[in-house]
């Protein structure tokens, strides 16, 4: 059943990441790209300046978790990032189902059908962001 259930996620994400491959960059991913290549390049007084279809609105101290991305030319970088929303979600979904286990005292399959429902039902939602180029996968893992 746990099987199914990143099969759900890994499937359609993985074929994404490589049907976008050279396609025009989301607008949220790009913030993110310009803003570590600005980094890289030492321009830390450019991080705020707006050239594009928004602004980076984070804390210049969570630029260092986005910089690595830069080191990748775009298209190599987004498909890098999606497989990363990916991976932080289905990390996400195998804590939240652990947790359960511990906190309800579930049998292992239990916690798996748990994750299982929990994959369904935020599905939507997930495919959203990564369709965008959001952060949020990995703020959910890192709440996980």
């Amino acid at each position: 059943m746990v099987c199914a259930a990143l099969v759900l996620y890994l499937v359609p994400t993985a074929l994404f990441a490589f049907q976008s491959f050279g396609s025009p960059l989301p607008p949220d991913f790009l913030v993110y790209y310009q803003a570590s290549k600005r980094i890289l390049t030492d321009s830390w007084h450019e991080i705020y300046r707006f050239d594009g279809p928004m602004i980076f609105r984070y804390s210049p101290f969570v630029i260092p978790i986005f910089a690595p991305i830069a080191l990748f030319e775009s298209i190599w970088a987004r498909t890098i990032w999606i497989l990363l929303q990916m991976l932080a979600t289905c990390g996400s979904l195998v804590l939240m189902s652990m947790t359960a286990k511990r906190v309800f005292s579930l049998s292992l399959d239990q916690a798996c059908r748990v994750g299982c429902v929990t994959s369904v039902l935020i599905f939507r939602y997930y495919w959203a962001n990564i369709q965008c180029g959001q952060v949020t996968p990995f703020t959910v893992f890192l709440g996980s």
